[in-house]
């Protein structure tokens, strides 16, 4: 049973980068766009979580989880659309979250609702399309996946650049700080760009803000 859904979720994998792969020009020049606005949609979701982490932090004297992750602990921010592509584990010992399981502990922490953002895009291509916390011994990660580079970006593969952000950053672990990054100029301007098709964003990003309630 395991088997047989890690061979479908790989299948799905592999469906969506043969298809965009198999684009039309027109088809490959919206993609493209499409991408664009959604790398500047998950850098500020990057920022929106960056400072949420470093509130709670402040808070709480602490991160989420944090006195539970012996073993990395991990959380698959990810929608209803998303989840079933959330679905792998990594091969050593860990803990998994699940993100209403965070949504609960963060509310209940600050003492107010939290907004629910994900990435933009339902389905994966080059990259994963849900964005990922990890907590370990005191050291936590927050990573979202873009299209496009960045010199605060680790490339992965074509079209796959992971940044992550972290209390504990150092040129081993290519990690930001994520007060030095969100008030670095190359950030704040990438992600100051105009989304072309504002509403088509914000209207996904509308439903599902409060999802993990639904």
């Amino acid at each position: 049973m395991i088997l047989r859904k890690f061979l479908t979720l790989l299948f799905v994998l592999i469906a969506s980068l043969v298809s965009a792969e198999e684009m039309s020009m027109d088809q490959w020049k919206a993609y493209q766009a499409f991408q664009k606005d959604a790398d500047i949609v998950r850098l500020q979701h990057l920022k929106y979580y960056g400072e949420l982490l470093l509130e709670f932090k402040e808070k709480t004297g602490n991160y989420p989880f944090m006195d539970e992750a012996t073993v990395p602990l991990y959380v698959h921010v990810a929608s209803p659309e998303q989840e079933m592509f959330a679905k792998m584990r990594p091969p050593y010992k860990h803990k998994m979250k699940s993100f209403k399981e965070f949504v609960q502990v963060v509310e209940m922490k600050l003492g107010r609702q939290i907004d629910e953002h994900y990435d933009p895009q339902y389905r994966p291509d080059y990259k994963p399309n849900f964005y990922i916390y990890m907590a370990n011994r005191g050291t936590y990660f927050f990573a979202i996946h873009q299209h496009q580079e960045y010199s605060f970006a680790k490339k992965v593969s074509k079209h796959y650049n992971k940044i992550e952000i972290s209390n504990h950053p150092n040129s081993g672990n290519m990690a930001n700080d994520p007060k030095m990054l969100f008030a670095s100029k190359e950030f704040l301007t990438a992600m100051s760009q105009p989304i072309l098709k504002l509403g088509f964003f914000k209207e996904r990003e509308k439903k599902f803000i409060h999802a993990t309630k639904q």
